[in-house]
């Protein structure tokens, strides 16, 4: 299965997929980029490696959710027979009941900005503008939380936010969560994947490096030493980079120097050709100068959204209280790689599975 978050503002449509497959073979590795088991509770393997978001023409795109196959094969046919014409996709996918499957499609020109095409069922709905629409194999806890982070703090409140931020804000809901729950037990997994489509064109992510804190890894990173502090982050912490190109998803542990690339045979279908085309030393270089840093805590704490302005960090001394705010520490420190773009709401240092406890007992 798989997970889709999808949501709208007054100008941009948003999509958010997973970028796991789940079947019945052995996974290449036992685990993901995340350090997550790559089984699920029924035993079959759940492993990183779809791309699930699919740009059909230049101001739409397709977000995929249950069977790879079937939805790509809906999308080949429908592709061919609508020439991207979002009124045609809509009729040619009420005769396309034998596809058991479920696409989201965007339409920037609808007052609707999604069309929902359930297709085994004959179901297409709608998804209202400033609505957060989670589809997949999720349960109500996780799909909750999710909406409501998106729905309160970037809907609701995030007018000051451009479209990019904002779509990194979510993904740095969605790695959190996937951090703090085991979500291949759900058949979810692998690192998350978004993009957003305006009236005017379609566009990726920004590249993110994800790093999973804790107050030792601050330590390494901020306290003196021969070289680039960013070094010493692997004895202590997980980084993991995110980032598109060329329509391929591409997670890199620097922790383990492993590679997970998500492809959709319908935009790649020659995976071994980019790949000789991309690794390039620049593509590699590219790994440990992400647009974003997102630090997530590993604990207790606060995740945190920083934008790389490119400075390198002075080898200084530097004091700093490891009890204060992670977000207060970036800012403190001069000179260093880091913008704070914002905090993302827990001011009470609580994981979400205690902030999900206190949700559920006040219910």
């Amino acid at each position: 299965m798989t997970l889709n978050v999808l949501w709208s503002d007054d100008t941009t449509q948003y999509l958010i997929c997973d970028s796991a497959r789940t079947h019945n073979q052995p996974p290449r590795f036992t685990h993901t980029n995340l350090e997550q088991l790559q089984t699920n509770n029924r035993g079959l393997t759940v492993e990183e490696g779809a791309q699930k978001i699919i740009p059909l023409t230049p101001v739409n795109a397709a977000a995929l959710c249950g069977s790879e196959h079937e939805a790509l094969t809906f999308l080949k046919l429908a592709k061919r027979a609508c020439e991207g014409k979002p009124d045609e996709l809509i009729r040619y996918a009420e005769n396309c009941s034998r596809f058991a499957t479920t696409v989201a499609v965007t339409d920037p020109t609808h007052e609707s900005p999604f069309q929902v095409y359930q297709l085994d069922q004959k179901v297409i709905s709608s998804v209202a503008r400033y609505g957060v629409t989670t589809l997949g194999s999720l349960n109500d806890r996780e799909c909750g939380f999710l909406s409501d982070a998106i729905g309160l703090n970037l809907i609701a409140s995030g007018q000051h936010m451009t479209p990019r931020l904002k779509l990194v804000h979510a993904l740095a809901y969605a790695m959190n969560m996937s951090a703090q729950f085991n979500l291949t037990a759900e058949s979810v997994g692998g690192a998350f994947f978004g993009a957003m489509v305006n009236d005017s064109k379609f566009l990726w992510q920004p590249d993110i490096m994800y790093v999973l804190y804790s107050p030792q890894t601050i330590r390494a990173v901020f306290e003196p030493n021969e070289g680039s502090p960013l070094n010493d982050f692997d004895a202590h912490a997980l980084r993991i980079t995110v980032q598109v190109r060329n329509n391929v998803g591409i997670s890199a542990s620097l922790r383990t120097n492993r590679i997970a690339l998500s492809t959709s045979e319908l935009l790649t279908p020659d995976v071994r050709s980019w790949v000789q085309n991309w690794a390039t030393p620049a593509a590699l270089e590219s790994f440990t100068n992400p647009e974003f840093f997102v630090f997530i805590p590993t604990s207790q704490g606060q995740t945190v959204i920083v934008e790389n302005t490119g400075h390198s960090v002075r080898a200084t001394p530097t004091s700093f209280d490891l009890k204060g705010d992670l977000v207060d520490l970036l800012a403190s420190i001069p000179d260093t790689p880091f913008r704070c773009v914002h905090l993302l709401p827990n001011p009470e240092h609580k994981t979400i599975q205690e902030l999900e406890d206190e949700r559920q007992s006040a219910v």
